[in-house]
Parts: C-alpha cells; structure tokens; sequence
C-alpha cells in the first residue's frame, strides 16, 4: 500500500489563500489564480461582505494525476460559505486552476440536471 504524499507548499498555499479571503484582501487571493480561475473566483467573492468572514477551516485535499483538489469551509454569521478548488503547479508555484462554490449545495452534483432520458424513464415507475 502506498504511503500518503505530503505537498507541504501546497498545504502553506491553500492557508495562504483562505487567510486572504478571511481578511477580505481579494486582490491578493486573485494572485493564487491562474487565468482560467478568475471569474468562477469572482462570483464566488462577490457572495462575501466585507469583514463577514470570521474564520476557515480546510476540509481536506485530495490529489487526481498532477492537480489537487481541496475544500475550503469559510465561516460567517450566517450559512458558512464552501468553496471548492483545483490545483496545479504552475512555473513553481501552485495556482488554483478552478473554483466551484459549494456554498448552499447537498452535494457538488446538486445542480447537474437529470439527463432528459431518465427523466422521462423514470415518470413512468
């Protein structure tokens, strides 16, 4: 059985990057971005009022081939917000390469649709 890797930079990165947020420095969280994250990270910071978060807590991180998945719990007054990112190694430095907000959701498949075969296979049960 293989043992756990550890990603120590990427573990500084994720804290770094929740810490941002947490003290409302959105324009330094934008520096963990990668061009194709900036605007799923927008509408995910546009949810945040200022000075509304009061702490964070890293769920966890799981790692699919080069890129690293990790969940993020921001804690407000109100519903905690989640978000979800993916990582990669870029020119030496992690970057988040997307941003799902989970804030809300059951499940992160909560919002894909039934495909309409099944929705019709199922009527009929």
């Amino acid at each position: 059985m293989k043992g756990h890797a550890e990603f120590p930079e990427l573990d500084k990165a994720i804290g770094d990057h929740a810490r941002t947020i947490v003290a409302g420095d959105l324009a330094s969280a934008e520096a963990f971005l990668s061009d194709d994250a900036r605007e799923s990270h927008r509408q995910f910071a546009s949810k945040i009022a200022n000075g509304s978060i009061k702490g964070f807590i890293a769920l966890g991180r799981s790692r699919i081939g080069f890129q690293h998945i990790s969940k993020v719990r921001f804690l407000t007054e109100r519903e905690p917000l989640l978000i979800l990112n993916r990582w990669r190694e870029e020119n030496g430095a992690w970057r988040i390469a997307s941003t799902e907000d989970l804030s809300g959701k059951r499940s992160p498949w909560s919002d894909i649709e039934t495909p309409a075969a099944l929705k019709r296979d199922n009527h009929h049960a």
